[in-house]
């Protein structure tokens, strides 16, 4: 009766193993941060920029622009007003991407005989955004309309300033 099984032995040291093993794994789930709320001492509002640390929202730079859409002439009503809302959000991106990026404007013309026979403006910007917040779709006049907005940190200078440093 006092004797053990090597089966039992083993299963009891794996139950033991296993203990000490999730109690080390759980406790190292816990930690001393707390979580409070930050009061900006410059604006003494709180931090009222979402996903940006406290800390960082008084160094960032927003960029507001507003985007148009039209409702298209075929569809249900609902579908005329979300294509619209689609078309607004868009042009406040692309908004977006023309204050950010800037815009490349490639022209052709074509002339003869004292007439003009062709003129083309192709313009097109490219940027990669992320964050912008998309503000409430407001509709008028059969326009959807649209505020979004973009908090950048500033660049700093980390090219050629004019001067060599030897």
């Amino acid at each position: 009766m006092g004797r053990f099984h090597i089966s039992e032995l083993y299963s009891n040291l794996c139950m033991v193993v296993g203990l000490i093993m999730t109690i080390t794994c759980l406790s190292s789930c816990v930690s001393n941060h707390q979580v409070l709320k930050y009061e900006c001492p410059i604006n003494g509002g709180d931090n009222i920029i979402p996903g940006i640390e406290p800390e960082e929202s008084a160094r960032k730079i927003m960029i507001s622009v507003r985007g148009k859409g039209i409702e298209p002439e075929d569809g249900t009503p609902m579908q005329k007003k979300f294509m619209a809302e689609r078309a607004a959000i868009l042009d406040g991106y692309r908004n977006l991407a023309e204050r950010l990026a800037g815009i490349i404007i490639d022209t052709h013309t074509s002339a003869g005989n004292s007439t003009l026979s062709q003129d083309e403006v192709m313009i097109e910007t490219r940027a990669f955004m992320r964050g912008a917040q998309v503000g409430p779709v407001t509709y008028k006049n059969g326009f959807a309309i649209v505020d979004l907005k973009l908090y950048i940190a500033p660049r700093q200078n980390m090219f050629f300033s004019g001067k060599f440093r030897y």
